[in-house]
């Protein structure tokens, strides 16, 4: 039997790991051992147990470093922020990964966003893939390109920073007796990486290599359905996808006002909370007690208002419907930007102090150069479907898993 390990070490919420299960179940159901390191075992942990796999804490950085910038300006300054500054964190990082693989003993290694994972994988020549949206599966070059946009003077601050991440990893490589690498991001380098996206959603195209493959969008796993799941004939005319701050209750007072209902669902929500909203907000907004099946929300929903994360934003410009994003961090701000050059989208700023909601949503509502844009979309992509997508990626496994066997046979041989 072979045995896979799942791992998701960098970022933040389930969309490191859910868009993923079906490719967990999948690799299952043909006979493989698959656990999941993941980073917030809180977040993901009952969906990853429900689908059968091991569950295991991943060996993450929980330090805080004030001196530095807060901001990124590439994927090396990232994991700057993750303690590949000092070499005593990485240093327990790449030892607890070490650690877990010896013990696991996995044919493949599938990284989401798991630099550390991928490092300790080929230092102990076990075959890896990584897998993502495109933001979080870097470009293997010195220095990496940037994440944000140029300033003056960046140069000199990239080139400084990829140097204290590279000294870092090769005095800890060294330590541990493994050869040191190139540059901060060599762990990337000719790595077969699953793009779980589609072109116009990728930050980096312009840098990927023949190692890259754009797969499209593997979600066919339905999370559960909410209380206030969308009913035929589509009497929910805008769909809520938003983590819930005191900052977008102008949002709701809008919303409650329109003449069709809105259906929410905000997964840091307490019972509390949504009962507070509920009494505020009157009939119009259903807030949903748990997650909503987006593919059948996507059947009458006219516009998706989120936080512009990646896996919901290609689902939804796939389905041909609009949207409004309000990002909250960088990779999130990119992704609204990218859907906004498709031409589907409106993007808010978080640093607006009185968004303009009722505009933008009757824009969007009423313009139909928004929908005609998201129709293009799926008229170009209309051969990508989930279904393909999933073969697709268990191809690559199994037969990146292949190289494990044969090597071993070829050892034992010798």
């Amino acid at each position: 039997m072979s045995r896979m390990l799942f791992c998701w070490e960098v970022g933040e919420g389930s969309g490191h790991v859910v868009p993923y299960l079906s490719l967990i179940e999948a690799l299952r159901t043909r006979g493989w051992d698959v656990a999941v390191a993941a980073r917030n075992t809180a977040e993901v942990g009952a969906r990853v147990q429900a689908s059968g796999a091991t569950l295991f804490q991943a060996p993450v950085c929980l330090g805080i470093f004030p001196e530095m910038d807060e901001s990124s300006f590439n994927a090396t300054e990232l994991l700057l922020q993750h303690g590949y500054g000092y070499e005593p964190i990485f240093d327990g990082m790449f030892s607890s990964w070490l650690a877990l693989l010896r013990l696991w003993k996995p044919d493949l290694v599938i990284g989401s966003h798991a630099p550390t994972a991928h490092l300790a994988a080929q230092c102990l020549s076990i075959p890896d893939v990584a897998i993502g949206s495109g933001f979080d599966c870097p470009i293997a070059t010195d220095p990496a390109p940037l994440i944000r946009p140029w300033q003056p003077g960046i140069e000199q601050r990239i080139a400084a920073s990829e140097d204290r991440a590279r000294q870092t990893v090769n005095s800890v490589l060294l330590k541990h007796g493994f050869v040191k690498r190139q540059f901060a991001q060599d762990m990337y380098a000719a790595l077969p990486t699953l793009l779980c996206t589609l072109p116009e959603l990728d930050y980096f195209r312009t840098h990927r290599g023949p190692e890259a493959t754009y797969i499209g969008s593997l979600l066919s796993v339905a999370p559960g359905k909410a209380e206030n799941a969308p009913e035929p004939g589509g009497r929910h005319e805008i769909f809520v996808y938003l983590r819930y701050s005191q900052a977008i209750d102008n949002l709701f007072s809008v919303l409650a006002k329109r003449p069709r209902p809105s259906l929410i669902y905000m997964p840091n929500l307490t019972p509390t909370q949504k009962t507070k909203l509920e009494a505020k907000y009157g009939a119009m907004l259903h807030f949903a007690a748990s997650a909503v099946d987006i593919r059948q929300v996507l059947l009458s929903a006219k516009l998706i208002i989120s936080n512009a994360g990646h896996n919901l934003t290609l689902q939804c410009l796939l389905a041909g419907v609009p949207l409004l994003l309000l990002p909250t961090h960088g990779e999130q701000s990119v992704i609204a930007d990218l859907a906004v050059s498709v031409g589907a989208a409106i993007k808010v700023l978080p640093t607006e102090l009185y968004p303009k909601y009722q505009r933008r949503i009757d824009e969007l509502l009423d313009k139909p150069s928004y929908r005609d844009a998201a129709q293009e979309f799926v008229k170009r992509h209309e051969h990508s479907t989930a279904l393909g997508a999933l073969e697709q990626a268990v191809h690559i496994c199994e037969q990146r898993a292949e190289l494990n066997f044969t090597q071993s046979r070829l050892t034992a041989v010798g």
